[in-house]
């Protein structure tokens, strides 16, 4: 008996397989524990980048009071300005989740012991900060080059004899910054004059001359850090 011929099927002639699903459908069970998973984990996030935050801010805050500053928060600044709504949330805030989680600060004035470059490493943390008035026997042209990188600062007054035209200069890449206190008694007129030819759009004050009363002053805290 001669034996059946076996037929060979092309490619083409074969039954296709069945398409497999690129987004499979999972039970309502199943989609629930992901988007519970997920939102624990966005918590655990947001939880964590907040105490990280009120971390860094909590330790500035000690700093500042070691040296003996004093210093505004954000949500105190130009109350007079913001609206009772955004104060009334911002009150809230800062009772709920505490003045570190929430705000941060405005202005600062450090006008005791004479601190040196290596305490005031911690002002290039100090993004938000607005307003600084520095009385500083010891700190050096190292401190100007810190203070010209703070994105947001506009009033800067500096008292001290160790600063020089060249650290002065580094200001001008202080971006925001329109309103500079020194004392130019300890510029000769060709630094003062360099001085004020490369800080284009800052007033330039002398700290022993009396105060004009129409040019506008970012206020800086009057009470002792607590």
């Amino acid at each position: 008996m001669k034996a059946e011929p076996q037929i060979q099927h092309s490619a083409s002639q074969r039954a296709p397989a069945p398409a497999r699903s690129l987004h499979p459908r999972y039970p309502a069970r199943r989609r629930f524990e992901y988007v519970f998973l997920f939102g624990l984990v966005a918590v655990a996030v947001f939880c964590g980048a907040v105490t990280y935050r009120s971390l860094r801010v909590m330790q500035t805050e000690q700093r500042l009071i070691e040296l003996g500053a004093q210093y505004q928060w954000n949500h105190e600044v130009n109350r007079s300005q913001t609206s009772q709504t955004r104060r009334s949330i911002d009150r809230s805030l800062v009772n709920y989740f505490g003045k570190p989680a929430v705000s941060n600060f405005a202005s600062v004035r450090l006008a005791n012991g004479d601190p040196e470059d290596s305490q005031l490493q911690f002002l290039s943390g100090m993004k938000q900060l607005t307003a600084l008035e520095l009385q500083s026997n010891k700190a050096t042209d190292r401190t100007l080059d810190i203070i010209s990188k703070l994105p947001d600062l506009r009033y800067l007054s500096l008292a001290g004899n160790r600063f020089s035209v060249f650290g002065l200069l580094q200001l001008r890449n202080a971006r925001s910054l329109k309103q500079l206190e020194i004392d130019t008694t300890l510029l000769s007129p060709i630094e003062l004059a360099v001085l004020r030819s490369e800080l284009t759009g800052v007033m330039l004050q002398d700290l022993n001359a009396q105060p004009d009363p129409r040019l506008p002053k970012i206020g800086i805290a009057t009470e002792p850090a607590a």
